[in-house]
């Protein structure tokens, strides 16, 4: 049995694709709530009006909550407020509504997986799903990265795998070890030895499962390797990045030590302009004096993000 505590590494080395089998066994895997799926549904129609969006997100008080906060946050409300679900809609527009639905959504998914979780993992990965996603959405709005929203509810999504191993039946490493909260080479390579698999494959599992979109797959499949994905790069290497910012942060405020990965450093250096090899530099805390302008463009938006995170945190 691939849950056993004997059995686990050779279960996986015989049979690499059993975790799916198994996974699948189990009971208390949340779900893609039906109003959001049915709001979606509604997005996804090649005629679909403004209207007729606005009628269905009207129909679930946490979906119209969720859109109207999303419309009058400080990235997208530039003048009046907006108090219905129909001035929601004609602001953000079709494509950026869908992916909010997709944010509502994923939140629900977190809501319903964390109470199956011991508090410690609960609280630390819905945090980090929560303060990656912010700061993917902050990059890519002080950026102006090609998105519109998308990384948003890909930066919740990316570490659904965790959630799955953190439950109670789940013996990966993840769900047992202290020094698993920060991802290392070291918990991945634990996780394919006693599992045949790493969480990205598990979150891509459980994303498909729920019939979301391939984006949301790609980026938990491969944010910890996104040289690989084929599709969907650009937003996997931002997901990638914000978490090894997300990771460094968390470390710094725990007197952790955590170093960003090479690529992390390579993407910063492409869209900063500036060497970042030092990148306690420009990470919230430093007071370096004749900070460059770009350094302080990336110090305030993971303080931005932090902040953000932690107003919503228990939310």
């Amino acid at each position: 049995m691939l849950f056993g505590k004997s059995n686990v590494s050779a279960f996986a080395t015989n049979r690499p694709e059993s975790w799916k089998l198994e996974l699948s066994r189990l009971e208390d895997l949340p779900m893609f709530p039906t109003w959001a799926v049915e709001a979606l549904e509604v997005a996804n129609q090649p005629d679909a009006s403004l209207r007729d969006l606005a009628r269905v997100i009207q129909r679930d008080i946490v979906l119209t909550a969720g859109i109207l906060k999303l419309a009058n946050s400080s990235l997208y409300c530039t003048g009046r407020e907006a108090t219905t679900v129909e001035q929601a809609v004609v602001r953000l527009g079709i494509v950026r509504c869908r992916h909010a639905i997709l944010t509502v959504g994923m939140r629900s998914i977190w809501r319903e997986g964390t109470r199956r979780l011991q508090p410690r993992w609960a609280q630390f990965l819905w945090y980090h799903s929560l303060l990656v996603a912010h700061i993917a959405e902050r990059l890519s709005y002080r950026l102006r990265l090609p998105f519109q929203g998308e990384e948003v509810p890909a930066g919740l999504a990316h570490d659904l795998g965790r959630m799955v191993l953190a439950f109670e039946h789940c013996p990966a490493p993840l769900a047992r070890r202290d020094d698993a909260f920060l991802e290392t080479s070291t918990i991945l390579r634990l996780e394919r030895e006693q599992l045949g698999t790493e969480h990205g494959a598990i979150g891509a599992w459980f994303l498909q499962m729920n019939r979301l979109p391939v984006f949301l797959a790609d980026v938990a499949e491969y944010h910890h390797r996104p040289e690989r994905a084929t599709q969907h790069r650009e937003l996997v290497q931002l997901i990638s990045v914000a978490e090894d910012l997300g990771n460094y942060c968390y470390a710094a405020s725990h007197g952790t030590f955590y170093e960003p990965g090479q690529q992390t450093r390579e993407w910063l250096r492409r869209y900063f302009g500036e060497d970042t090899s030092e990148v306690g530099e420009i990470m919230p805390g430093s007071d370096r004096c004749g900070m460059p302008s770009s350094s302080q463009m990336l110090q305030q938006i993971l303080l931005e993000a932090t902040q953000q995170t932690q107003q919503m945190f228990g939310s």
